[in-house]
């Protein structure tokens, strides 16, 4: 078992949690995250923490924090899919630039395992559903271009240079500690929001749209396991849960447990969205022992309880973006 475990992104939704599974197991955990993005509210005072912008050239400073780690979990990012068509080359420094600079200090600190939380975006349009890890990647937005060539360039470095790895591809993970002021992202967190505020939760399109919305803790609990077990050594894995949802479906549940009975807002729909798409977690649940626990609306209702503990926030826009050509209305006229 690894001892000293990295965490990027460690005062982020999904990184915060693995931080507290990591020191439940027994790990001693070090994080990163920068101050201008991270949540300072959620950041477990336990960790030794370094500020760190990810898309910096800052050799010195990764080999300082990555000296004597065993195994990195990846999560610095910034996950908004359908944004990534408006500010690609931000999207892309982020994401990828970053990423591959964490992989380069892992190698030369001699780092065991490198864990990469990617995402089930790379899977793009697929004509069946579910599906598994192995079937052809057909990403439709630069976000998930950008994780799949991530994907691509660990597996080549760890492989040239004798490192581990192991991967992760969540799905629509949701739960307390999400960023509910994001417009481009988390759309559970949004419509809870909107809410909040008083507004009828948005749906883009029709909302037949479906997709396997997975609660934080059915992420977090079986990717330590994968990260840090021989189970999970040089292993790809699809996880979240089964249980595919319409975002018509979503939205009435959100309501109900939101107390909200005015109904939702249509809008039209946004290019490159995926009609329906949910992965196959059965590799997971061979190899992990992996079993998803909690039901959408479980999750739902967690989440709900949690948000109603948290003021209602404006959200907060890019004071410009790359390429406003085609953009959500939403967006562009700063809406939601």
């Amino acid at each position: 078992m690894s001892k000293i475990v990295l965490v990027t992104g460690c005062a982020g939704f999904i990184g915060s949690h693995l931080v507290d599974e990591l020191l439940g197991k027994g790990f001693e955990v070090v994080g990163t995250d920068w101050h201008q993005t991270m949540q300072k509210s959620i950041l477990n005072p336990k960790i030794k923490f370094y500020d760190l912008d990810v898309r910096k050239k800052q050799d010195k400073k990764l080999d300082e924090i990555m000296e004597g780690v065993d195994t990195v979990f990846h999560c610095a990012a910034y996950a908004a899919e359908i944004m990534s068509l408006y500010k690609p080359a931000f999207i892309t420094e982020t994401n990828v630039v970053g990423s591959v600079q964490m992989i380069e200090s892992a190698i030369r600190q001699n780092v065991e395992r490198f864990v990469f939380l990617s995402s089930n975006s790379i899977y793009g349009y697929q004509s069946k559903c579910p599906y598994p890890e192995e079937v052809e990647k057909q990403p439709d937005d630069i976000y998930a271009v950008g994780k799949l060539a991530t994907e691509q360039m660990l597996q080549i470095l760890a492989k040239v240079h004798e490192m581990d790895y192991t991967i992760i591809r969540p799905h629509n993970v949701f739960g307390p500690r999400q960023n509910i002021s994001d417009p481009y992202r988390n759309v559970i967190g949004i419509w809870m929001n909107r809410i909040m505020r008083g507004k009828k939760p948005v749906v883009y399109g029709d909302g037949l749209q479906e997709r396997a919305f997975t609660y934080i803790e059915d992420l977090v609990k079986p990717t330590v396991k994968a990260g840090t077990s021989n189970a999970g050594k040089n292993e790809i894995f699809n996880i979240g849960t089964d249980e595919n949802v319409s975002l018509n479906n979503a939205a009435r549940i959100v309501c109900e447990a939101m107390d909200f009975d005015k109904g939702v807002d249509y809008v039209p729909g946004r290019l490159q969205e995926v009609k329906i798409s949910y992965p196959s977690h059965e590799k997971a649940k061979k190899k992990l022992g992996f079993v998803p626990e909690w039901s959408f609306e479980k999750g739902v209702k967690a989440m709900a309880d949690w948000v109603k503990t948290q003021k209602p926030q404006r959200f907060k826009y890019f004071k410009s973006v790359e390429i406003e050509n085609k953009m959500p209305i939403t967006w562009k006229n700063k809406s939601l």
